[in-house]
């Protein structure tokens, strides 16, 4: 009879849910991958066009949150393991991901705005 007090009645092993962390996120790269040639291929209509694009950014919402849980995780295992330079390096890296990720749209219209003001003219047309 098990002992409900033990930690093995409660927690699972670790490496088992990193294997399966591992499965989701390469079946996730390759359903990406599926996406975007059928997002390429010319004969595709509009609808299918906009479906493929809304599954693409549904996915990549889903890794998203997988990478964030599996850095929490990284990051409260140096907690508890009081692993100082790791806290510390983990946190940096979170933030830096959470400001790419929010900064990123921002970046690609300004870019797109500069390329319009530089590489388009009302009397040449685009160069």
């Amino acid at each position: 009879m098990n002992d409900i007090r033990t930690p093995s009645r409660y927690f699972t092993n670790g490496s088992r849910t990193n294997e399966k962390l591992i499965e989701l996120k390469d079946k996730l790269d390759d359903l990406l991958t599926v996406l975007r040639k059928l997002k390429e291929k010319p004969e595709t209509t509009l609808a299918t066009h906009n479906l493929i694009h809304d599954e693409i950014s549904r996915i990549a919402a889903i890794k998203h949150k997988k990478n964030g849980l599996r850095k929490a995780k990284s990051i409260l295992d140096a907690c508890i393991m009081n692993d100082e330079e790791k806290i510390i390096n983990g946190i940096k890296e979170a933030l830096d991901i959470k400001a790419h990720i929010r900064i990123e749209p921002d970046l690609i219209e300004t870019g797109e705005e500069i390329e319009n003001r530089i590489f388009w003219s009302d009397i040449i047309g685009n160069k």
